[in-house]
């Protein structure tokens, strides 16, 4: 995983320092953060703020999960359910939601769940500081949630809409626990090229994740030793004779994969002859 620490001229300039992971994020250009010209597909931007009723999770429900599933990285950390539960337990300041709409049909296609806080420690202590809903503890991967195919204008409208006079004052901008697929620490640090903003991106954390096929023979075949193989048959083979055992494939709604569970039953009970 991988963070992005992006700074604007929204307050007076300071010395560069050095945040959690290593990495330095300076002051940007005294004149502010500029926007660029207009973007290849018109997008409207929707901003949600602290005094906006309803606010931006009631507002998006119904379209929340619908965007995340049609977007690179569909995880359980930036469904609605787990946003809004972070945010009710875990959240402090005031939060920012940015929605991004196609202008020609209104479809959501871009989401940046924000919250703003002025830390009293750290390496930006008294500094106005914007960080993504469910940074930093307990969500293992977060993002700015876009539908594939619609990355490079919704990063250019959050970049738009963070230059403008619309957005609160802020100094970082501070993208934790982005995956590995993110396109998000690839592509924002160009978006805000000539803007005024200094990004840096550094690797966060290491998640060691491990493939499997689509079948479990071939996962015996390919992924498992000779000797642990037949291990592995032995004891099915074992507990097939003693319960009733099959496998079974159950779709879920959420995550939009099968399943595959492995099923066992007691054997029935043995039945007294009638005299």
């Amino acid at each position: 995983m991988t963070t992005g620490n992006l700074c604007a001229a929204h307050m007076a300039p300071a010395a560069p320092q050095p945040d959690a992971t290593g990495d330095v994020a300076g002051d940007a250009a005294p004149a502010g953060c500029t926007p660029a010209a207009a973007t290849p597909h018109a997008v409207r931007t929707v901003v949600f703020g602290p005094d906006s009723t309803p606010n931006g999770f009631a507002a998006l429900k119904t379209e929340w999960n619908a965007l995340l599933q049609r977007s690179r990285f569909n995880t359980l950390f930036l469904t609605y359910e787990w946003q809004t539960t972070w945010w009710a337990y875990l959240g402090e300041g005031e939060l920012w939601i940015v929605a991004m709409r196609r202008a020609d049909t209104d479809e959501l296609v871009g989401i940046a769940p924000l919250y703003r806080v002025v830390n009293d420690d750290g390496p930006w202590a008294g500094k106005p500081k914007l960080n993504i809903v469910g940074c930093i503890e307990v969500s293992d991967y977060l993002d700015i949630i876009v539908a594939q195919g619609w990355e490079g204008t919704v990063y250019a409208a959050l970049r738009d809409w963070l230059c403008s006079d619309e957005a609160p004052a802020w100094e970082v901008l501070d993208l934790c626990n982005l995956p590995q697929d993110s396109l998000t620490y690839r592509d924002l640090p160009s978006v805000f090229t000539g803007s005024g903003c200094d990004v840096q991106v550094s690797q966060e954390d290491t998640a060691p994740q491990f493939a499997l096929p689509l079948h479990y023979e071939t996962y015996l075949q390919e992924q498992v030793d000779k000797k642990q193989r037949g291990e592995i048959r032995r004891k099915q083979r074992r507990a097939e004779r003693e319960a009733m055992a099959h496998f079974y494939c159950r779709r879920t709604t959420w995550p939009p994969r099968s399943t595959t569970l492995w099923r066992c039953s007691a054997p029935a009970a043995p039945t007294r002859p009638s005299l």
